[in-house]
């Protein structure tokens, strides 16, 4: 059964009544440790608009009567604002989910504001990784969301049973990467990325939901207080956590990192133990959670290809390495070391001017002085050149030539050529 109770009210409360309580609970935000502790997977409580005592609100918007077209079923989730509910849309024979708000806060202008930017950021983000909305509206109990039934339960879910196996926990986090870059493409920052906010299909496709936090960058409408805080406190980012003024699409790809180092260490982001995740990723994960904005990836497809590429164990020549750093994991070593201690990448290389030994973090040769980067990129291309010949003689039916060829690719053992 899908988690949908986070996003509907457990401890919440608004802007303007917030802040003390706020400030309070701040001081144990996320940080970076060599400490192993953390809490309990779940505790994802979001600050947004659950005080509702504001002034009521009415839309104005025409009664519809969902019976007239839908079949409820069962609830799939209840919270303190609101529910979603199982139901068939008869019309079209198949599974919805109906989100609405209850009560007080159906006629809170606040939280019926926040439910329509819900509507209108998921409705113009058609992607495969993010929740569909397929209408909006009000019904005699209060404003709905008619949307994609996702039947898979939560990521937060999912992360009870403990770490989730690395291949799975990558091609999740790619995919999430994919649907948050739809969104910001469209100039939308979600603002509370968690595992509770991401629905799993019983194929295991991640879905963003959840953007009734959502905030549209063309076009701010200034629901936001000054100062105000709003997210999840331990996946928010540290500017987020000082005020939500701060916040930019940089901010959700430090809350997608968070929830990927969640779902690869089984613990809570509130105390980070980069560690305590996989050796090859901890460079670039770390990367990601970092301070300030600057030093993060920029977009996601940039998080994602960095993230890939560490998984695959292939070196990253963009970035320059530190004396004794594994290209592979980041684990420093004595410099004479001609294998990581840690993963037993390889640490000497031959110059690809003159061939003596060299270290391969050295940017150019000892012996003869060649600038390294600029004979890579030209190995590399070489390589490509050679691959792509060989899948074109053997396209051709010439085996012969097509083996000479990919002898040339397969016999490469430099680290940095592959």
């Amino acid at each position: 059964m899908p988690d949908h109770e986070d996003s509907l009210g457990g401890e919440t409360f608004g802007d303007d009544a917030k802040s003390n309580r706020a400030e309070r609970s701040l001081g144990d935000g996320a940080t970076m440790s060599g400490d192993t502790a953390s809490h309990s997977v779940g505790e994802q409580s979001t600050f947004g608009d659950a005080n509702v005592d504001d002034e009521l609100f009415d839309d104005g918007m025409e009664l519809v009567d969902l019976s007239t077209r839908y079949s409820e079923e069962s609830v799939l989730g209840k919270g303190g604002m609101g529910e979603v509910i199982l139901a068939t849309d008869t019309r079209l024979g198949r599974k919805v989910a109906i989100k609405r708000i209850l009560g007080k806060a159906a006629r809170s202008k606040t939280a019926v504001q926040r439910f329509l930017t819900e509507a209108k950021s998921m409705a113009e983000l058609n992607h495969p990784n993010i929740v569909q909305i397929h209408d909006y509206g009000r019904s005699a109990d209060g404003p709905f969301l008619i949307m994609e039934c996702v039947r898979g339960g939560s990521l937060q879910e999912k992360c009870k049973a403990g770490p989730i196996e690395l291949d799975d926990a990558v091609n999740i986090f790619s995919q999430l990467c994919d649907g948050l870059a739809k969104a910001h493409a469209a100039g939308i920052i979600h603002r509370d990325i968690k595992p509770a906010n991401v629905l799993m299909t019983e194929d295991d496709v991640p879905k963003l939901t959840d953007f009734g936090l959502a905030k549209d960058d063309a076009a701010d409408t200034g629901m936001t207080v000054e100062g105000a805080v709003i997210g999840t406190l331990d996946f928010m980012s540290p500017e987020q956590r000082q005020s939500a003024e701060l916040v930019d699409h940089r901010s959700d790809l430090w809350s997608l990192a968070a929830t990927f180092y969640q779902i690869l260490s089984g613990k809570s982001p509130k105390v980070i133990n980069i560690s305590s995740i996989p050796p090859k990723l901890q460079s670039v994960v770390a990367k990601a959670l970092e301070e300030s904005k600057d030093d993060r990836f920029q977009s996601a497809h940039e998080m994602r290809e960095k993230i890939i590429l560490a998984h695959s164990g292939k070196m990253d020549t963009s970035r320059s390495l530190g004396e004794g750093e594994c290209p592979q994991c980041a684990t420093r070593n004595p410099p004479d070391r001609k294998f990581c201690r840690e993963c037993s990448a390889q640490l000497q290389v031959s110059c690809l001017g003159c061939q003596n030994g060299m270290a391969i973090w050295d940017k150019a040769c000892g012996e003869c002085g060649a600038q390294q980067s600029p004979l890579v990129d030209s190995a590399l291309a070489d390589l490509k050149t050679a691959h792509d010949r060989a899948e074109s003689l053997l396209a051709d039916l010439k085996f012969d030539e097509a083996v000479e060829h990919s002898e040339v690719v397969g016999s490469e053992t430099d680290s940095r050529l592959q």
